[in-house]
Protein backbone atom coordinates (compact mmCIF):
# COMPACT_ATOMS: atom_id res chain seq x y z
CA UNK A 1 0.00 0.00 0.00
CA UNK A 2 1.54 3.33 -0.72
CA UNK A 3 2.53 5.67 2.22
CA UNK A 4 0.05 8.35 0.33
CA UNK A 5 -3.07 5.64 0.63
CA UNK A 6 -1.97 4.70 4.38
CA UNK A 7 -2.11 8.30 5.57
CA UNK A 8 -5.34 8.85 4.06
CA UNK A 9 -7.14 5.70 4.80
CA UNK A 10 -5.84 6.58 8.60
CA UNK A 11 -7.05 9.78 8.43
CA UNK A 12 -10.61 8.78 7.39
CA UNK A 13 -10.81 6.34 10.48
CA UNK A 14 -9.40 8.83 12.51
CA UNK A 15 -11.91 11.12 11.41
CA UNK A 16 -14.49 8.42 11.52
CA UNK A 17 -14.09 7.89 15.14
CA UNK A 18 -14.35 11.62 16.27
CA UNK A 19 -17.52 11.59 14.02
CA UNK A 20 -18.90 8.68 16.01
CA UNK A 21 -18.00 10.24 19.76
CA UNK A 22 -19.61 13.41 18.21
CA UNK A 23 -16.67 15.78 17.97
CA UNK A 24 -16.63 17.98 14.88
CA UNK A 25 -13.57 19.76 13.86
CA UNK A 26 -15.58 22.67 12.52
CA UNK A 27 -17.43 23.09 15.96
CA UNK A 28 -16.31 25.87 18.25
CA UNK A 29 -16.88 28.66 19.98
CA UNK A 30 -16.92 32.30 18.31
CA UNK A 31 -14.11 34.27 19.57
CA UNK A 32 -16.34 36.78 21.23
CA UNK A 33 -18.00 34.08 23.17
CA UNK A 34 -14.99 32.49 24.58
CA UNK A 35 -13.61 36.14 25.45
CA UNK A 36 -16.91 36.79 27.20
CA UNK A 37 -16.89 33.13 29.27
CA UNK A 38 -13.05 33.98 29.65
CA UNK A 39 -13.84 37.46 31.41
CA UNK A 40 -16.59 35.95 33.55
CA UNK A 41 -14.95 33.36 35.29
CA UNK A 42 -11.67 36.50 35.66
CA UNK A 43 -15.13 38.57 37.29
CA UNK A 44 -15.66 35.28 39.34
CA UNK A 45 -12.38 34.87 40.65
CA UNK A 46 -11.75 38.40 42.03
CA UNK A 47 -15.55 38.61 43.62
CA UNK A 48 -17.25 36.81 46.34
CA UNK A 49 -20.71 38.86 45.86
CA UNK A 50 -22.25 36.47 43.34
CA UNK A 51 -21.10 33.22 45.37
CA UNK A 52 -22.36 34.66 48.65
CA UNK A 53 -25.92 35.81 46.88
CA UNK A 54 -26.28 32.26 45.58
CA UNK A 55 -25.92 30.85 49.03
CA UNK A 56 -28.02 33.31 50.74
CA UNK A 57 -31.01 32.51 48.41
CA UNK A 58 -30.03 28.94 48.44
CA UNK A 59 -30.42 29.15 52.32
CA UNK A 60 -33.56 31.00 52.38
CA UNK A 61 -35.35 28.44 50.13
CA UNK A 62 -34.30 25.89 52.50
CA UNK A 63 -35.55 28.29 55.51
CA UNK A 64 -38.67 28.67 53.28
CA UNK A 65 -39.52 25.07 53.07
CA UNK A 66 -38.60 23.96 56.56
CA UNK A 67 -40.61 26.31 57.75
CA UNK A 68 -43.68 24.90 55.43
CA UNK A 69 -43.23 21.49 56.57
CA UNK A 70 -41.65 19.71 53.84
CA UNK A 71 -38.98 17.57 54.13
CA UNK A 72 -35.53 19.16 52.88
CA UNK A 73 -32.55 16.87 53.06
CA UNK A 74 -29.86 18.35 54.89
CA UNK A 75 -27.04 19.78 52.15
CA UNK A 76 -23.95 21.74 52.46
CA UNK A 77 -24.13 23.02 48.95
CA UNK A 78 -26.60 25.47 47.07
CA UNK A 79 -28.73 22.38 45.76
CA UNK A 80 -31.58 21.53 47.53
CA UNK A 81 -32.57 17.94 48.19
CA UNK A 82 -36.46 17.49 49.08
CA UNK A 83 -37.26 13.94 49.68
CA UNK A 84 -40.56 13.16 47.71
CA UNK A 85 -40.63 9.76 47.97
CA UNK A 86 -43.47 8.54 45.58
CA UNK A 87 -42.07 8.66 41.36
CA UNK A 88 -45.84 9.74 39.88
CA UNK A 89 -46.01 12.16 42.87
CA UNK A 90 -42.72 14.01 41.94
CA UNK A 91 -43.25 13.74 38.40
CA UNK A 92 -46.86 15.39 38.81
CA UNK A 93 -45.36 18.07 41.20
CA UNK A 94 -42.74 18.53 38.32
CA UNK A 95 -45.19 19.26 35.80
CA UNK A 96 -47.58 21.45 37.75
CA UNK A 97 -44.14 23.55 38.61
CA UNK A 98 -43.24 23.42 34.99
CA UNK A 99 -47.01 24.93 34.20
CA UNK A 100 -48.01 26.83 36.03
CA UNK A 101 -44.56 28.79 37.37
CA UNK A 102 -42.13 27.87 34.84
CA UNK A 103 -40.12 26.40 37.27
CA UNK A 104 -38.32 23.25 36.12
CA UNK A 105 -36.77 20.93 38.79
CA UNK A 106 -34.31 18.15 38.17
CA UNK A 107 -35.38 14.69 39.71
CA UNK A 108 -32.54 12.65 41.09
CA UNK A 109 -33.64 8.88 40.10
CA UNK A 110 -32.94 5.35 40.45
CA UNK A 111 -29.98 4.34 40.49
CA UNK A 112 -28.19 7.45 41.79
CA UNK A 113 -30.61 6.97 44.61
CA UNK A 114 -31.76 3.61 46.39
CA UNK A 115 -35.17 2.28 45.41
CA UNK A 116 -37.52 2.64 48.11
CA UNK A 117 -39.76 0.09 50.17
CA UNK A 118 -42.58 0.05 47.59
CA UNK A 119 -40.12 -1.15 45.29
CA UNK A 120 -40.25 2.04 43.27
CA UNK A 121 -37.47 4.61 43.04
CA UNK A 122 -37.26 7.05 45.66
CA UNK A 123 -37.17 10.32 44.10
CA UNK A 124 -35.39 13.63 45.35
CA UNK A 125 -36.18 17.14 43.69
CA UNK A 126 -32.85 19.36 44.17
CA UNK A 127 -33.63 23.08 43.78
CA UNK A 128 -31.20 24.85 42.52
CA UNK A 129 -31.44 29.03 42.60
CA UNK A 130 -29.39 31.01 40.05
CA UNK A 131 -27.91 34.71 40.86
Amino acid sequence: MPRRLYRSKLGDLRRSAQLRAGLHLHDRAAPAICAAAAAAIRHLKASSFERERHQERAARVKAVLNAAGLPVMPSATHIVPLFVGEPEKCKEATDLLLAAHGIYIQPINYPTVPKGPSGCASRRRPTTRTP
